[in-house]
């Protein structure tokens, strides 16, 4: 199962997510559920790398991936925020679509 959870501020802005795990949901190499998130993800990922400006920490290991955005460059960014909730509606998409056995989706705020 793939477990995630998105991190918002007081201000209830998305401010990173952490991804764990995997879909399980057919062999490797074949699990459109691991292929779908991963592509968004890395595709968020570099997006917010080659399209803004924020500084951002970013850790990725087989299965897992941590990204939090330095909250100091989000007055004022909206295309951070749209890049990180264009993610968040992905994940819900795809998790409505194969089920609650392959992804789990919560939130904390930091």
């Amino acid at each position: 199962m793939i477990t995630t959870k998105f991190y918002k501020d007081k201000k209830s802005r998305l401010v990173g997510f952490t991804f764990d795990g995997h879909a399980e949901f057919a062999d490797p190499g074949e699990d459109v559920v691991c292929a779908a998130v991963s592509t968004v993800v890395y595709a968020t990922e570099n997006a917010i790398d080659k399209l803004t400006k924020v500084r951002y920490s970013c850790g990725f290991k087989d299965g897992y991936v941590d990204l939090r955005v330095d909250t100091k460059c989000l007055r004022g960014r909206h295309d951070v925020q749209l890049l990180l909730r264009m993610l968040e509606l992905s994940i819900i998409d795809i998790k409505n679509k194969y089920g609650e056995d392959y992804i789990t989706i919560s939130y904390e705020e930091v």
